[in-house]
Parts: C-alpha cells; structure tokens; sequence
C-alpha cells in the first residue's frame, strides 16, 4: 500500500508521539481485549510466540502453496470445466490437516469448489461474523520462472520468509483464519456469535463462479444485512516518521473497461487516406490521455480521513499538517491539500478516477492492405466520489467532438450520435463496455469508520490491542483500495466490510502479483493473532 510521504515533494520532520496534533482529530480508541474471553487470548498469544510455531505456521502455509491453484480468466463453469478440478486437492489437504474445524465447523461446498464453513454461535439472535479469504492465486510467467529465489510453488521457509505465489494473495489469508479457528477450538472455545468463514476459488478471475455463488448461497441462508462484520484481504500496516499506521480500507473504488472500436473502408494501401483507422484510435487515444479525469479531494473520501490521521500524528511537514487540519472547515485549505495530492502518482490514484490503455489490437494483415478494424481497451478504476455513468458520460464529452471534425459515425454504449451530411462519413467509433457489461463495477458502499460507530471501535479496538505491546501503539486510519476484492459480491450482506490483512507492508518480500512473492514468517503470525483476537471480540462485544 503507498504510504503517506509517497504523496509529498518533500518532508520536513516533526516529533511523532500518540496524542493529537490539533484537536479532537483521527480519534483513537483504547485498545480493546477479550474480556470474558481473556484467559483463551492470553493462552492464544501463548503459543503463537512458543518456541517452534512459527515454524509450523510456516510449513501449514507452506503446504497449501505447494498446491498449484492458478487460474485464467473466461474459464468455463466448474461443473463442465476440467480445469477446475485441481481445487479438490485442496479440499482433501484442509481436511487432513484442520481436524477440529471439520470436526466443529458444517462445511458446505458451493459451485463445487467455493468454500463455506459454518460454526454455529449458541446465540441464534446475534448476527455472525464472516471472515473471508480466496484460494486461487494469478499465473506465473514462464519467462520470470528462473528469476525466482525459490520455485513458485515451493513453498519454502528460509528461517525468514515464506517463500512462493500465494503465499501473500491469498492463502496467507485462508490459512491464518483457519489456524485461529483451530487454536480457538482446540482450547475449548464454543462461540456465542455465529461465525461464516468463505473462500472462493475464481478471485483473480472477477469471482463470478466463486463469490457470486457463494453470497447467492449466503443470501438464501442468512438474508438480506444478516452478518454483523465482513473481513477480507486488503490494508496493512505502516510505519510514517516514528508512528506505526494500521489502514484498513472501508472502500474500493469501482471499476469498468471501455472498449474503442474504430471501422473504415479497406482498400490498398498506395490510395490511403489522409489518416487510418489506427491514426484515428491513436487520436482519440491521445484525446484522452491529454484530458485525465479531475482528481479532485472531497472530505466524505474515506482517503480523506486517512490525511487526518497523517497530520494528526505522523511526521508531515508543518505547513502542510496545519493545512490538512484547517481543511475540515475551510475550503480553500482542502484545495490546497488536493493539490498536493494530486502532484504524485499515487495520490492521484488514491482520490481520483484513473485511466490505463492496457490492450490494443487490429490493424491490416498486409503492410499494402489498409486496415478495417482496430480496437483498444481503456481500464479505469473508479474513485469513491464518483461512478460508471460518469466515466462513460465523460468518454462521450471527449470523443464526440473529434467523430464530428472528422467525419466518423458515432455510438457510445448503445446509443446512436452520428449526424453525417447525407449519411457519408469516413468511419465509425463505437464505444462499448469491453467484453461483458456485467464485468463492470460501481464504487462500493463506504463502511462505518467513525468513533463511536460499535462495529468501527470493535475493528479499531481490535487491531489497537494486537499493537498495543509496540511502542506508541498503532494508528488506525481509514483508506481505500483501488483493486476489487471478493467483497463486490457480499454488499447486500452487511454495511460493515473491512479490507484487513493484519501486516505490515514490510513482511512483503516482492508484492503480489509478481516474481519472488514471499511473506515473513513473524508476519504471517501476526495475522494469525489478528484473526483470534477479532473472533474473540467480535463474540462478547456489541457490533
């Protein structure tokens, strides 16, 4: 996750220390322990800092990245796709080695493969927790395969890291849930809060056969808003000057891809026209490139709430921190934070709507053939202040102009905008949601994440508890993510989905997604122990 001085030009230091800089801002939460459950925590910490566990949390991870679950996009459904069949090994390897969760736990297999354990609370009037996690991991390049440390699939343990694809996204995750359920049960912990764990099989590939059947299944069990809290994958944490930040993200920014076909007449290349089809894809292309979206900085952003929390106890420089604290009541303070911003990369990612041309295709089959069709797919990810009408509207505000200098027919997302003389035009833009209009996604609902909300302080509470033996304790802020998660599927569950990893961005070795992905050992636990405090709290607190 980008840190906070990822946004700034340059920083001058102030003394960190946990107490506001202005104000009642970014207000922290005592941290928060099981209370009735105090003696199953204390024996939880116990073993998790014992000689030898974090060599057998490593190996128990280890050995489910040792199962290959790659996965590629528009596979066919589980039930008449041979390809799916690899996740039975998991199945078989979980049973074998989490005896007490088949033993406590009502598994049900959805879509063949979705996952779903059910642990009943002896409360039936309390809603349940669900914890939430995926089995399947992206493929690996074969020409990035000899680049590794370690084999991708080796799942080796160096003494430090967990070596090997998944061992971050996601299996970390699955995993770390399963040996807190097993730890729980194995000291005789009998919830009073139900508890839903999910794990899907087609994350990196949109969830559709996955989390989509799994939230229809939970739909039809359990109802509409019927789970209390939602945790997935997503934020860490960070350190910024001397203060520990833990970011879970109460939002994620929506998604859609734009398909930009162009047609013209064919014909031999040595009677061209003054531009083809790909001079004109390249234009438009450049037509918005050269007009980004606005990155613009609203005060209901979670994101924004994240720059308090920076002013209020890291080390910004001072100009900028008065700013970020003025701008809660004077505007012209917030554009000057927007500004700042809005000058990096990341932060212009974080609160705006971004566009990437990723794809592009078409052209002639022989250098004297002019071309007939070219294409290009525009990625954008869409901030939490805005929507999908948006950025279409937005596509059709910058390209109409240019089809009708030019002469080119126009339709954009099934609507017709073309008004050539005589019905002559040189060719034919046709804008579309790329592929499947199902595919795209709204900006998710913003989760509470205010003090004084019950399920926000037994989160925050939580992760402050799992911190509280760091000096200065950790900072929870509220952030934003840009990717989606299997969550997009569980909104009709419950308002309160958090995107929580419980780490730090250091236990990363490389990132996901990419050569030599490897987690530390010691992180890994810490998840571990994030995932028992919160099911421990999460039973005897009101969420």
């Amino acid at each position: 996750m980008p840190t906070f001085s990822s946004y700034l030009p340059s920083c001058l230091h102030r003394t960190s220390s946990l107490v506001p800089y202005v104000g009642e801002t970014c207000a922290q939460l005592d941290p928060l322990f099981p209370s009735s459950n105090a003696e199953l925590w204390e024996q939880a910490q116990a073993k998790y800092a014992a000689p030898g566990y974090l060599e057998e949390a490593a190996e128990f991870l280890g050995g489910l990245v040792r199962i290959d679950t790659t996965v590629f996009d528009n596979w066919g459904p589980p039930a008449s796709d041979g390809r799916w069949e690899k996740f039975v090994q998991v199945q078989e390897w979980l049973e074998k080695k989490f005896p007490l969760v088949y033993k406590h736990l009502r598994l049900t297999l959805v879509n063949k493969y979705g996952l779903v354990y059910q642990w009943a609370g002896s409360d039936p009037t309390l809603k349940p927790l669900m914890l939430t996690a995926h089995q399947d991991v992206v493929p690996i390049d074969p020409i990035t395969a000899s680049q590794w440390i370690h084999p991708p699939f080796s799942g080796y343990f160096d003494g430090e890291w967990i070596w090997g694809r998944g061992s971050g996204d996601q299996k970390s995750g699955l995993v770390g849930i399963l040996l807190a359920v097993e730890t729980l049960l194995s000291q005789g912990f009998a919830p009073n809060r139900g508890v839903i764990l999910a794990f899907g099989f087609d994350e990196e590939a949109s969830g559709k056969w996955g989390a989509e059947s799994i939230s229809r299944y939970l739909m039809t069990t359990y109802g509409l808003d019927s789970v209390a809290l939602l945790i997935d994958e997503g934020g860490g944490l960070q350190v910024q000057g001397e203060q520990l930040f833990a970011m879970p993200c109460v939002g994620e920014k929506g998604s859609v891809n734009v398909m930009l076909e162009v047609t013209t007449p064919g014909g031999h290349s040595s009677v061209p026209e003054p531009h083809t089809g790909i001079g004109y894809l390249s234009a438009l292309i450049t037509t918005l490139e050269s007009n980004p979206n606005p990155t613009i900085l609203t005060r209901t952003n979670p994101y924004y709430e994240n720059l308090v929390c920076a002013a209020t106890y890291s080390s910004l420089p001072n100009a900028y921190a008065d700013d970020i604290i003025r701008s809660r009541t004077d505007d012209a303070a917030l554009k000057r934070v927007e500004a700042v911003v809005a000058s990096t990369k990341q932060g212009r990612a974080m609160i705006g709507t971004t566009q990437a041309t990723d794809l592009i295709g078409g052209g002639s089959v022989k250098v004297n053939a002019l071309p007939e069709q070219v294409w290009a797919v525009v990625n954008h990810r869409i901030s939490v202040d805005s929507s999908v009408e948006e950025v279409k509207n937005r596509f059709v505000d910058l390209l109409h102009p240019y089809a009708v200098a030019n002469n080119l027919g126009f339709t954009a997302f099934g609507l017709n905008f073309t008004s050539a003389p005589n019905g002559t035009v040189n060719g034919q833009i046709t804008l579309s949601q790329a592929w499947n209009p199902s595919t795209q996604l709204e900006p998710a609902p913003v989760s509470p994440h205010t003090k004084g909300e019950r399920v926000w302080d037994v989160l925050a509470g939580t992760i402050r508890a799992c911190w509280d033996d760091v000096e200065g304790g950790a900072v929870v802020s509220p952030s934003v993510t840009g990717g989606n998660t299997d969550t997009r599927y569980y909104w009709k569950l419950t308002r309160a989905i958090y995107r929580y990893g419980g780490m730090k961005g250091t236990d990363s070795y490389n990132g996901a997604h990419t050569v030599n992905e490897a987690i530390r050992a010691t992180g890994f636990v810490d998840r571990i122990k994030f995932y028992t405090a919160i099911i421990l709290n999460a039973d005897e607190y009101e969420v």
